[in-house]
């Protein structure tokens, strides 16, 4: 690639940057980026000016966070700063977006237009594999989609009127409003198909208002949901639970906790949580449900060991989950039983397993911790309705009979 076909600025150090980055392209064929960096740099040279630094950042982009000590000696300080906000920014899921400085927004906007792109080639490739494949092979192309647009909404949102560059503000509207109607004429396309079954797609979150949700009305709690809201991350399923969650250790007559509501809303809710993700909402949330969620979270498998060492607040929170596993776990079973005479005796077991899982993890798992939570009303209606659950197992799980003993009504005399 000539840096002089590249129409890049005629530079010093964007030059420097972009032999740096082709080097490192070379070496580390594990990392190849392909000509990505290289055509958002592109965008902002067309769009932003000639910012060298900004320039230089995008064409760095793909560089690990161990280079960065010897990237500020080549290109200085102001780079690297760039690299480091914008990696924060990728490894959050761009959910503190709106958080970012003036030239990440415009860095983030443009690396959007160019993903854009991007997709619209590897569905065209997919598209093209499929149209050549002999039919009843069709299945094993891989499948591009991409289903959820959240967050180049919240991008968009974030850039919109609040950014130095408004023809990348322009472009990048204009760009996500193409991409999201040809990104639904795919879906349609796959769907047509038969490639992807309407129930595959993830169900779309809705977020009822606050004064909806019947949850306790704090102001830690309020921020709580107020985070997972605006998380392009949260999907349904796991908003359902938070929210449960949540109610449960809300409707206690006695030990309210708003912390520990807080840290359940955002702990279930928000699935994919790194070091970056805390150090970020502990710009928005008390630090005390960060403390909580920081070094525990009930995606961990939890022994009885793991929950003495955890917070009291925490073990509220997991056993809080666990009450809502077993109570949508009894529900399951109760809707089975109903129609237990319709189920072949080998899908009835199977479809009881999973259940019988859930009673042997509450036993042995999590009430063991009971009387160390500081909410003695979870750990009764844990306690009881893992008893009730079990015994509703126990009385409908057909055993094999055993073979009765030989004797001397059967093969001979015993001996």
């Amino acid at each position: 690639m000539d840096f002089n076909a590249t129409g890049l600025p005629k530079s010093p150090a964007v030059y420097n940057a972009f032999t740096t980055f082709l080097n490192y392209q070379k070496t580390h064929q594990e990392d190849q980026k392909g000509d990505y960096p290289v055509r958002v740099a592109q965008l902002l040279a067309a769009n932003a000016g000639d910012d060298a630094t900004l320039i230089s950042a995008a064409l760095l982009g793909g560089m690990p966070a161990s280079t960065f000590p010897i990237l500020e000696k080549r290109f200085g300080s102001d780079v690297v700063k760039l690299l480091g906000e914008a990696r924060l920014h990728t490894e959050t899921g761009h959910a503190y977006i709106d958080r970012a400085t003036d030239r990440i927004k415009v860095l983030c906007a443009a690396s959007a237009i160019v993903s854009f792109d991007e997709f619209r080639a590897l569905v065209d490739k997919m598209n093209d594999a499929y149209d050549r494949m002999p039919i009843g092979q069709q299945s094993t192309i891989p499948v591009v989609m991409m289903p959820d647009t959240r967050i180049f909404d919240m991008i968009g949102d974030a850039i919109t009127d609040q950014t130095s560059c408004k023809s990348i503000e322009t472009l990048y509207a204009d760009s996500l409003a193409s991409f999201k109607e040809f990104n639904e004429e795919h879906l349609r396309n796959l769907t047509d198909k038969g490639i992807l079954q309407p129930d595959m797609l993830p169900s779309p979150v809705e977020f009822p208002a606050f004064e909806e949700t019947g949850l306790l009305d704090d102001t830690k709690v309020r921020g709580a949901y107020a985070a997972i809201c605006k998380d392009p991350r949260v999907i349904a399923d796991d908003f359902k639970v938070a929210v449960a969650v949540a109610k449960t250790l809300c409707d206690l007559p006695l030990s309210k906790n708003p912390t520990a509501i807080a840290a359940a809303l955002v702990d279930i809710g928000l699935r994919q949580k790194s070091e970056a993700d805390f150090d970020m909402l502990e710009q928005s949330l008390d630090w005390d449900v960060v403390a909580v969620i920081r070094s525990n979270s009930v995606y961990e498998q939890q022994t009885p060991q793991s929950l003495a060492n955890s917070s009291e607040t925490f073990r509220q929170v997991a056993l809080a989950n666990m009450l809502v596993m077993v109570e949508e776990s009894t529900n399951i079973l109760e809707q089975i039983l109903a129609e237990k005479d319709s189920i072949p005796p080998m899908q009835l077991a199977l479809s009881m397993r999973p259940i019988a899982i859930i009673v042997r993890l509450s036993q042995l798992g999590y009430l063991p911790a009971a009387g160390t939570t500081g909410a003695p009303e979870i750990d009764a209606q844990l306690e009881q309705k893992t008893l009730r659950l079990r015994e509703m197992l126990t009385e409908n799980i057909q055993r094999k009979p055993q073979d009765p003993k030989p004797g001397k009504d059967m093969n001979g005399p015993s001996i």
